[in-house]
């Protein structure tokens, strides 16, 4: 299983598939006194949010761990266009994708009590997709 945008790869990780949300929907609200209800203007969806869990593990020291997710900062905004998750020989595309960041799981980085693993933390990367 791989995870590649514009050439990098999220690689060295075990990491989950990629999540979808639902669609944004722009809604406009309108109310007119003397008038009951409410009427909407609904276009079309224009964007959601894509993500994916990302484990890190085996880094030697909190210092390795954290140049890691250095890297991925570097990547913030920079990622665009499509990003591919290859599963079994399969490539699915999740075209025009923004590179948004990552938010770090609870309890944020660990050393691994048993010794085997190193310093690990599980981060959720975040994607906003456009239509295309």
């Amino acid at each position: 299983m791989s995870l590649s945008q514009n050439g990098f790869t999220f690689g060295g990780y075990q990491h989950g598939l990629v999540r979808s949300e639902s669609w944004d929907v722009a809604i406009v609200r309108g109310k007119w006194f003397g008038v009951k209800g409410e009427s909407h203007i609904i276009h079309s969806h224009y964007g959601r949010v894509l993500r994916c869990r990302l484990m890190i593990t085996g880094r030697a020291s909190h210092a390795a761990l954290k140049a890691e997710l250095d890297v991925l900062d570097t990547k913030i905004g920079l990622l665009t266009g499509t990003l591919t998750m290859t599963l079994n020989g399969v490539a699915t595309p999740y075209p025009a994708a923004t590179f948004k960041g990552y938010l770090e799981e609870e309890p944020g980085p660990f050393q691994d009590a048993s010794g085997v693993n190193g310093w690990c933390i599980f981060v959720d990367l975040i994607w906003q997709q456009r239509t295309s």
